[in-house]
């Protein structure tokens, strides 16, 4: 299918194409009043390697942001979370169900952990529905990571880490977001309604082009078919003999 093509069927089905792209937005905003919503709760931290004689600023950036990375991964174990569970800050541990293999996907999706490129920064974003327990979560986390890395990383004097600033917390729930859904919604019914005019063009407009064609092409037949007629008739005058010649 050409644009040309493309274009005149999408202006003979404008509004199937508005139709299927309200009802797909009108869909992604629906769905945010069934979804649960949560509170987020944020920390960041700056993790420093200090530097030495025998290390240069390049070295110790890339050492840090290494134990960046590797602070992500044991924010996520099963060790870390139980750590967060002993400490106190009173959390409810009942959210994330009694089975190991449920808490801990259910420990991987309420901590969200980021580390930024070429930096030793690390943030934690804590998803709850509760905001208070969104809160009290992060804070524990923070103490875990001040307090008690060396049980995960052991006695390592030539590292610092710095706390950025108090934990953030949402005053309106972040998840799910209702304006990122219907934008989704609005898209998906765009790029439906052009797969249904490119997969199924209209028969109609091939009809209508085919019975134009046969019209046009009827006139000229009906011409050349009176032509021929005329041709015969004048042919069979000349051929016909006079009417009064003599009989022998």
């Amino acid at each position: 299918m050409n644009i040309t093509k493309f274009f005149t069927a999408l202006k003979s089905k404008w509004e199937l194409t508005v139709i299927i792209t309200m009802l797909t937005a009108t869909f992604g905003l629906y769905i945010n009043f069934f979804l649960p919503h949560y509170y987020q709760a944020q920390g960041q931290f700056l993790i420093v390697q200090k530097q030495s004689p025998t290390i240069d600023a390049y070295t110790a950036i890339k050492g840090s942001e290494q134990l960046a990375y590797t602070f992500k991964q044991i924010i996520l174990s099963p060790a870390f979370f139980e750590r967060v569970s002993m400490s106190n800050f009173n959390i409810e541990i009942s959210y994330f169900g009694e089975e190991p293999k449920k808490i801990i996907k259910k420990w991987q999706k309420t901590a969200i952990v980021e580390t930024v490129p070429n930096t030793g920064m690390l943030r934690t974003n804590v998803f709850h529905p509760d905001q208070k327990e969104a809160q009290k979560i992060s804070q524990a986390i923070s103490y875990v990571i001040t307090n008690e890395r060396n049980l995960f990383l052991g006695d390592n004097q030539e590292m610092n880490i710095l706390i950025l600033g108090k934990t953030i917390v949402s005053n309106k729930t972040v998840k799910p977001n209702a304006i990122a859904n219907t934008f989704f919604g609005l898209t998906a019914g765009l790029l439906i309604s052009i797969g249904l005019i490119i997969l199924l063009p209209d028969k109609n407009l091939d009809n209508i082009k085919k019975n134009s064609a046969k019209l046009n092409e009827a006139p000229s037949k009906r011409k050349t078919i009176i032509k021929t007629q005329a041709q015969n008739t004048i042919l069979r005058k000349k051929v016909s003999a006079p009417a009064n010649l003599p009989i022998i």
